[in-house]
């Protein structure tokens, strides 16, 4: 039996509380898992158990993915081509990623502050077409990586290819295909991705 001295506690500082320890036993059971299916069945195994997580960050810092205070990461984030850990990734404060974002780790993607994915950008580090034919016809496997500079934004379903650094506050429009640098508060939009507009100061 528990006895309080004084005042006994607020309903809602024992909610807070019962949702703390919650919160600790439900990421205690997802670390373990996380690191019996790695060790069992391997990244790409981890990375499926990863975007079926409702909060996938916690378990991704603890497979070597940097990632900043008050960023969000939706549920049905893909990591795909890690090797032995997520640490090709980094992310900065207040961040948000969307829903069904694809990232291709085969090389570093980096994301700086403030930066917003949208739901279901596609970000790709790397080109192999294995055994086709044309891999001898400028083709070969080659990689880069992807950097987002401070502020910029993606749209729903848009595209950034290898080697690609998005400029400081640098927007690309729903659907947009770019495969070359961008200049600092232009907006891109298309396929391939074109310069639309410059955002005023």
């Amino acid at each position: 039996m528990l006895i309080f001295h004084g005042r006994p506690p607020e309903p809602m500082f024992l909610k807070r509380l019962y949702r703390k320890f919650l919160d600790i036993v439900i990421r205690s059971w997802q670390s373990f898992k996380a690191a019996f299916i790695k060790n069992t069945f391997g990244m790409d195994a981890l990375s499926h158990y990863i975007s079926k997580l409702e909060n996938p960050a916690c378990i991704m810092k603890h497979f070597g993915a940097k990632i900043g205070k008050r960023t969000i990461i939706y549920p049905g984030i893909i990591l795909h081509a890690a090797k032995n850990d997520y640490s090709n990734l980094v992310i900065g404060n207040d961040c948000r990623i969307g829903r069904e974002s694809f990232f291709d780790l085969t090389e570093n993607i980096t994301i700086e502050d403030t930066v917003n994915i949208a739901m279901r950008t596609t970000v790709l580090t790397h080109v192999n077409v294995n055994r086709s034919p044309v891999r001898h016809l400028g083709y070969e496997p080659k990689s880069a990586p992807v950097t987002f500079k401070r502020g910029s934004i993606t749209f729903a379903n848009a595209t950034v290819l290898m080697g690609v650094e998005l400029a400081e506050c640098s927007v690309l429009g729903a659907g947009c295909v770019i495969s070359t640098n961008t200049k600092p508060y232009a907006v891109y939009i298309g396929n391939p991705g074109r310069h639309a507009k410059t955002l005023k100061h």
